[in-house]
């Protein structure tokens, strides 16, 4: 998670969440955005992710998308009606079921914290790392009603950092560069239909892979390949000792040897 709105037009819109990927994720199912209510405690999932993500994506999750245009001239990756971040609520972000990133402190009220955000944005720090324990350390904060009176982000005086973060070169793990199939690229409103208003549980859900398993970022060909060449090699080092042997034993028992 890089960035929460809550936008100063009509309804509170923008209202938005900016994720950012730094390596492929050929299958982003695997991903959804979520929020902890902070009246019942109950975590709600926003909307699953779809598709194939790019590295070193940004992608937005939106509750509409003709304000979100608006604001942003630019439309939104995903759209959901059930998002409902006001200034005052946590987001989370899953991965097979498990928190891996919040922003705010899930189940409590933000209005009068340091992490409210009502009528503004908040906005991870860059170099820093998912983490599922909120850190607020790591994050600016536009302040309250900092957007009021604004018509768009271009125009504001004090705008959402539009993909501002920059991720450290040690979470750069996988492939950046890959590019996605050209049928499996997130389509616009990916997730709202199947997502909007259930409920997932707290507890780690499923054992399938994730959008960061080896396979998919290329460490296990990476690592394979290490292995096998260490095993060539040290079989070279043993044919090649015996080898010396057998010549040094053959040359004691030939005539002339230093064995005769």
């Amino acid at each position: 998670i890089t960035g929460v709105i809550d936008g100063p037009l009509p309804q509170g819109t923008p209202r938005a969440i900016e994720l950012y990927f730094p390596c492929t994720v050929l299958d982003a199912s695997a991903y959804a955005v979520g929020w902890k209510d902070e009246t019942n405690g109950v975590r709600t999932l926003l909307t699953s992710l779809s598709g194939c993500i790019q590295g070193s994506k940004f992608v937005y999750i939106a509750s509409e998308e003709s304000r979100f245009t608006q604001w942003f001239a630019f439309a939104p990756d995903f759209v959901n009606a059930s998002i409902s971040i006001d200034g005052n609520d946590a987001v989370e972000l899953f991965s097979n079921g498990s928190a891996i990133d919040r922003f705010g402190i899930p189940g409590t009220d933000g209005t009068r914290t340091l992490w409210e955000y009502l009528d503004g944005w908040a906005y991870r720090s860059s170099a820093t790392l998912p983490n599922p324990d909120f850190d607020i350390d790591v994050w600016t904060f536009s302040g309250k009603n900092a957007l009021d009176g604004d018509s768009s982000n271009a125009n504001s005086y004090n705008p959402f950092p539009t993909a501002a973060y920059q991720t450290p070169t040690s979470a750069q793990t996988g492939s950046t560069g890959e590019a996605c199939p050209a049928d499996s690229t997130p389509q616009p409103g990916g997730g709202a239909d199947d997502a909007g208003g259930s409920t997932i549980s707290s507890e780690p859900q499923g054992t399938n892979k994730d959008g960061e398993s080896g396979d998919e970022d290329g460490s296990f060909p990476i690592l394979y390949i290490v292995v096998i060449g260490a095993l060539a090699a040290s079989l070279c080092l043993a044919l090649w000792t015996v080898g010396m042997l057998v010549l040094k034993t053959l040359r004691r028992k030939l005539p002339g040897g230093r064995g005769e």
